[in-house]
């Protein structure tokens, strides 16, 4: 909601719609990022990455998000290197950002900067979800599935039977 560009690439996220993934036994919500330099300079610094949660998709101000969850720089004057030249190409997607599942709202808000560091040259860079997983059933939920059709087929075919 912070960005003033138009289009789809600001826009209120539910907080249902950002994939949970456990890693280690924590909970973390998995965020997309793809950037976009030059390879005559494709270094660029991610300077500050923070994260809210907020009851309303509305806030259209950085002044207006009041339920920080998570902050880069939390630690102190902290930055990224990323390096194109790893995985290039628009769209390619060039790592995942690991936020720990913390704090109530509805709605997720992420502010990042970046450049300071290492300068932007090329296009935009983009965050994005990847598709919220579904759990993939257990072994023994297939073969109680299995056994069930096999017992619907066994009746099925003794009443033809009859």
């Amino acid at each position: 909601m912070l960005d003033n560009k138009d289009g789809l690439w600001t826009h209120s996220l539910l907080v249902s719609a950002v994939p949970v993934v456990n890693l280690g036994g924590i909970n973390y919500f998995q965020l997309l990022l793809d950037i976009n330099q030059t390879n005559a300079n494709p270094l660029l610094s991610l300077d500050q990455l923070k994260v809210y949660r907020q009851a309303t998709g509305d806030i259209s101000t950085l002044a207006g998000l009041t339920n920080q969850i998570y902050n880069l720089d939390g630690a102190g004057d902290t930055f990224i290197r990323l390096n194109y030249e790893l995985n290039p190409g628009s769209g390619a997607g060039d790592m995942f950002a690991y936020i720990p599942v913390a704090g109530a709202g509805d709605y997720f808000y992420l502010y990042s900067q970046f450049g300071s560091t290492n300068a932007s040259n090329d296009g935009f860079e983009e965050w994005a979800t990847v598709g919220v997983s579904q759990p993939v059933p257990e072994p023994e939920t297939y073969a109680l599935m299995m056994a069930g059709l096999g017992a619907m087929g066994f009746v099925a075919r003794r009443r033809k039977k009859v």
